[in-house]
C-alpha cells in the first residue's frame, strides 16, 4: 500500500505586482476553507470600519469560506461574474465586495462605506481593476 501525502503544498509565483506574490494551494483537503485574500486596500478598510461592523463583516466571510452565501447579499454583474456584494447594515451603511468562484481563494476586491444610495463609481472601477488582475492569471471553466 503506498502511503499518503498530506498538506502537499503547490507554490504558484505571480508576476507584476498585483497585490500578491504567492499562493499556495493545499491539495489534501477539497472540503477545506478557503483562504482569503484581501487585495487593494481593502484590509486597511476593513480594519477602519467601526467594531460592530468589522465584526459582521469577518462572520459574513466567514459564512462564505464555509461555501454558504452571507445573510444581505447582491451580485455585482457590472464588475465581473461571480462577484458579490455583502451588504452590511448597522450605525452606518458598509459593502465588501468579493469574488469566490476561484478554487484556491476568495478575493475581497473592495471596501467601502456606502454614503449614498448608489454605489460609488470609483468603487465599481476599484473592484473592476482587481478583478481583471486576478482573472489574467486564472483560467477560467
Amino acid at each position: 500500500m503506498v502511503p499518503i501525502k498530506r498538506n502537499i503544498k503547490k507554490e504558484f509565483v505571480l508576476p507584476g505586482d498585483i497585490g500578491l506574490t504567492k499562493i499556495y494551494v493545499i491539495a489534501d483537503n477539497p472540503n477545506r476553507i478557503k483562504p482569503i485574500n484581501r487585495l487593494g486596500n481593502s484590509k486597511q478598510t476593513i480594519r477602519e470600519f467601526p467594531e460592530a461592523e468589522k465584526r459582521i463583516a469577518g462572520k459574513q466571510l466567514l459564512r462564505v469560506q464555509k461555501n454558504m452565501m452571507p445573510n444581505d447579499w447582491k451580485p455585482m454583474g457590472t464588475i465581473g461574474p461571480g462577484v458579490v456584494e455583502i451588504r452590511i447594515h448597522a450605525a452606518g451603511e458598509y459593502r465588501v465586495i468579493y469574488v469566490s468562484k476561484f478554487p484556491d481563494a476568495i478575493y475581497v476586491l473592495s471596501a467601502f462605506q456606502k454614503k449614498t444610495r448608489k454605489t460609488p463609481r470609483s468603487e465599481i472601477l476599484r473592484a473592476k481593476k482587481e478583478y481583471e488582475k486576478i482573472k489574467y492569471f486564472k483560467v477560467e471553466k
